[in-house]
């Protein structure tokens, strides 16, 4: 039987309960079960899967299942879809084989509300206490007495109540603090009752609950205000009377100050479930430092930037508060660095900050190439966690230097290096000592090449990233000279470019040319990265890349197209 010919019925009658949905037809069915995929479900607009469908076939009755039941009430519609031609199996069917075409149908809900209202929330703010409930409630009235309110474990009486859509408002007979532990429990008469308690709209009454805890909106108006602060190195807590929002404030809107110094908070971070801000500073203070905390508070209700309560409550400026010093110091000095500055000198660098006492000058040794050297005197900068050696005689650059220090036996108070906190710097021995080769050498142009407008310069050494000035570029090709544009150069490349104001033509003789200024410049020219200056060039050759017949040539002298950078730069030619 072709498919455009079908004559059969639609169903006569479809209807819900619950999660099944029945089709009587007015035919007897096949025993042949559809597939779910033929049927699409409609719940208030919205698609439903299908999970099962069968038939009975004697009865001309087909179910489906579907996977979570409508509500009472709801729009529900069925669409069968049959498949071209005539199916054998997964189809709806007459008993005589033939398939049933596709239809849509309304469905009669039967499905009847029989759950009670679930209470959903409890909040309250001031004396208006809200119930709010999983759907919409009748309209008659609990009697007051019916609801137990207990604030802070004492009983507060219910003076009136009023039912709006899905929630229950109560009026209480005194209004709640913030921060008041509130709860709330019901009383549901016994039976069904039609009137006197609360109901849904299909009459399903609320049952008994108890002590179900109440949230508390309402707003405390008082200022959030200092509790107490503690400091550890450079993390300074500050704890406050109450619980905070997450509001991030801004580090500037507090003043450190450790012996009367000045130190400033890099970072804030909230933590409202300890009530404290956790200030990042940006140097620590030592154990023996007294530190206060100043925090000042912009003028206006702020929403950012600020610390402020959960109720929106800035917290009010407070001056140089006391802060417990938790600080404990447990690291040793030592020596990080040692340099000859100036070859006279022996800069050293410690791991922290320095006491107040001045080492004597019989603790150190300095041997350059194994030669003692005399030091004629010390000086210390204690907060840079510095001693300067001043030698006698001059270190020339390259020697190699080496440093010896000898601390005394015990803890000594004066004549050694030592820590702010009296800690003495241990004996060193054989410290490598930095004394630098001072680089005099100009870079030199080693190579040169030009592809379209772009010509590329290669030097024998890193060159400093100062973009040089075009203008002390001469490109000429042939007669013709070509306006240099742009010079740059990458931090710490051997490689700079030129881009040109138009293309090099093919074929041409290339060379370059480039006037160093007069003394020794530290910007505008091409330089190295100990500061020499590229000297003066005239007339470099430069390699025509803008034809295949071009030739790579080093100082002059034709090493082969297939000659690399390195290669020239290696060639001893």
């Amino acid at each position: 039987m072709s498919h455009s010919s079908l004559t059969t019925p639609h169903p006569s009658l479809t209807t819900l309960l619950g999660d099944l949905i029945t089709m009587q037809f007015d035919a007897e069915l096949a025993n042949s079960a559809p597939s779910t995929a033929r049927f699409r479900v409609t719940v208030n607009g919205v698609v439903t899967s299908v999970i099962a469908a069968s038939v009975s076939s004697g009865e001309g009755l087909a179910f489906l299942t579907l996977a979570s039941a409508p509500a009472p009430g709801a729009s529900v519609s069925v669409t069968y879809t049959d498949l071209i031609g005539d199916q054998s199996s997964g189809v709806l069917q007459l008993a005589d084989g033939s398939d049933i075409a596709s239809f849509t149908q309304a469905i009669t809900n039967d499905s009847a509300d029989a759950v009670a209202p679930q209470l959903d929330a409890a909040n309250v703010d001031g004396n208006r206490l809200t119930l709010s409930f999983n759907e919409s409630l009748g309209s008659g009235l609990p009697r007051n007495s019916a609801f137990s309110v207990l604030v802070n474990a004492r009983p507060v009486a219910v003076s009136a109540v009023e039912v709006i859509g899905g929630q229950a408002v109560l009026t209480l007979a005194k209004a709640v603090a913030f921060g008041d532990d509130v709860t709330i429990g019901y009383k549901d008469l016994s039976g069904d009752q039609p009137s006197g308690v609360l109901e849904d709209t299909s009459g399903n009454d609320l049952a008994t609950f108890a002590n179900e805890v109440v949230v508390n909106d309402t707003v405390d108006a008082t200022p959030l205000a200092f509790a107490a602060a503690t400091v550890n190195g450079d993390t300074l807590e500050i704890t406050f009377d109450r619980d905070i929002a997450d509001v991030v404030p801004s580090a500037r809107t507090f003043r450190v100050e450790a012996n009367g110094r000045v130190i400033n908070a890099t970072r804030a971070e909230v933590f409202p479930d300890d009530r404290q801000v956790v200030l990042t500073l940006a140097t620590p203070v030592t154990n023996k430092e007294t530190v206060v905390v100043s925090y000042i508070d912009p003028a206006g209700d702020q929403r950012s930037g600020v610390v402020e309560d959960v109720q929106g409550n800035d917290l009010i400026s407070f001056t140089k508060k006391p802060v417990k010093n938790d600080t404990v110091d447990l690291n040793p000095i030592s020596l990080d660095t040692a340099e000859v500055v100036g070859g006279k000198q022996l800069v050293l660098t410690f791991s922290k900050e320095l006491g107040t006492s001045e080492p004597s000058a019989a603790r150190f040794k300095v041997l350059a190439n194994g030669k003692l050297q005399a030091i004629s005197s010390i000086e210390t900068s204690p907060d840079d966690g510095q001693v300067i050696l001043n030698l006698r005689n001059s270190i020339p650059s390259g020697v190699k230097v080496a440093l010896d220090y000898s601390d005394q036996a015990g803890d000594q108070s004066f004549g050694v290096v030592e820590d702010a906190t009296g800690k003495d710097l241990a004996t060193v021995k054989s410290f490598s000592v930095t004394n630098f080769i001072e680089d005099a050498t100009p870079p030199e142009l080693v190579d040169a090449e030009v592809d379209g407008r772009t010509v590329t310069l290669y030097f024998d050494k890193e060159l400093d990233n100062s973009r040089p000035n075009a203008s002390a570029f001469t490109v000429t090709a042939g007669r013709q000279r070509f306006k240099v544009r742009s010079a740059s150069i990458a931090a710490g490349d051997t490689v700079a470019e030129l881009q040109l104001q138009s293309a090099v033509p093919a074929g041409v003789d290339v060379v370059i040319s480039y006037k160093d200024p007069k003394n020794d410049q530290a910007k505008g020219v091409v330089q190295d990265l100990a500061g020499n200056d590229l000297e003066s060039i005239r007339d470099f050759p430069v390699a025509n890349m803008n034809d295949g017949a071009s030739k790579r040539l080093f100082n002059g002298t034709d090493l082969g197209a297939a000659a690399s950078v390195a290669e020239l730069i290696a060639c001893s030619c």
